[in-house]
């Protein structure tokens, strides 16, 4: 019912809004599974940069799972949001 309509991207911008202005962190890290293709899209969208793989992240569903690290700093965010 939800999928597909933006509101993890909406949803993801808003907290790392929060990180960067709120909490003044530098840094924004989003770690998602490899297999999880949403969750790497919404990155991807929102211009995070992949900044490798992290092998064997999680045990889930009886096995070892990859991850996808991705990240962005407060500068390169504001430049992402400028018209």
């Amino acid at each position: 019912e939800f999928a597909g309509k933006g509101i993890a991207t909406r949803c993801c911008a808003i907290l790392i809004d929060h990180c960067f202005n709120d909490l003044n962190l530098h840094r924004f890290v989003l770690e998602a599974s490899v297999e999880n293709i949403a969750s790497c899209r919404v990155a991807e969208k929102l211009g995070l940069r992949l900044e490798g793989v992290s092998k064997d992240r999680e045990w889930l569903y009886d096995r070892f799972l990859d991850a996808n690290l991705y990240a962005v700093t407060k500068p390169e965010w504001d430049n992402s949001k400028s018209p």
